[in-house]
């Protein structure tokens, strides 16, 4: 099953990560310097890229103490699929500053399946960007979000100063190259980004548990403001799970799945105008990989 077929933008078109084609890069928008790095409120960015495993070889990472993130060579104890549980349609693994989306049969990444994914970046100044995305959108193709080497910011996700009861919003300017080069300019995209506890409902087999985890819910629109724009990802990122939720919404009157996309604190239009979310992926099915040799590395994405 596939996401959104591609929407072009005036000015220029970037895919979404999960496999669609929200534009979401404008030329609208007041422009000014990001806003002023307040008090650290996420201590280790990577706690919410990345998915962690149990010590002791235990599948439910919610109820053990003793775990650590997965790297990327260890054998797996479980992989993510989307909903409906049990398997859905996709694998979502977060591993090694990556988050994949695999297709059936789930295996090593095969660029007609649609297989892909999205690379972060981390600063040391605690900024975490979407480096490299591909999907099948553009299939075969890496695309490379520009911005901090081009005078820019890049696709801002947050930064370790994630507000709890309010966002932190900036206008982002960045763009999308096959190669990581420069443009002659850069869109516009108003970014903004929380740290919540969000309760999740998450899949052992068809088991539901209830579970609430610190989470960073990160938007990104098409255009400098809000009222501007007409498409929006939105992205939750969840401690010790890594990229839990994706979702699109559009002004086109496109609605989505509701088995695949169950009601989520802050998954609401932005305003009053005629949003409707139109996609989106939710990564709370746990299951044992079919190949008990799995491990990450196999997958091989990014190429090279």
């Amino acid at each position: 099953m596939k996401i959104l077929s591609s929407i072009l933008s005036l000015l220029i078109v970037v895919l979404t990560s999960c496999g669609g084609g929200l534009a979401v890069v404008g030329n609208t928008g007041a422009l000014g310097p990001p806003p002023p790095i307040g008090a650290t409120t996420v201590s280790e960015p990577l706690a919410f890229l990345e998915q962690t495993v149990c010590d002791d070889g235990s599948i439910d990472f919610t109820r053990c103490t003793a775990k650590h993130r997965q790297t990327n060579k260890e054998v797996a104890r479980y992989r993510r699929h989307d909903l409906p549980a049990p398997a859905g349609y996709q694998i979502g693994d977060c591993v090694g500053e990556r988050c994949i989306f695999s297709y059936a049969p789930f295996g090593p990444f095969n660029v007609s399946n649609g297989d892909g994914g999205d690379a972060y970046s981390t600063s040391s100044n605690g900024w975490v960007r979407i480096a490299v995305t591909q999907d099948g959108g553009k299939p075969g193709v890496l695309q490379h979000f520009v911005g901090p080497q081009c005078g820019g910011d890049g696709w801002v996700l947050f930064r370790q100063d994630a507000p709890t009861g309010s966002w932190t919003e900036m206008v982002a300017r960045l763009s999308n190259t096959n190669d990581g080069s420069c443009p002659a300019s850069l869109g516009r995209a108003y970014t903004r980004w929380r740290l919540e506890d969000i309760t999740w409902t998450l899949y052992f087999g068809r088991q539901p548990e209830r579970v609430t985890l610190p989470t960073i819910v990160s938007e990104h629109y098409n255009r400098g403001a809000i009222a501007d724009a007409t498409a929006l990802e939105r992205f939750y990122f969840s401690n010790g799970v890594g990229r839990i939720r994706w979702s699109a919404w559009n002004k086109t009157g496109r609605h989505a799945d509701p088995t695949r996309c169950p009601a989520v604190p802050y998954d609401d239009p932005p305003d009053a105008s005629s949003w409707a979310l139109a996609d989106c992926r939710t990564w709370t099915a746990i299951e044992p990989p079919e190949d008990p040799t799995w491990s990450a590395s196999r997958f091989d994405w990014p190429p090279g």
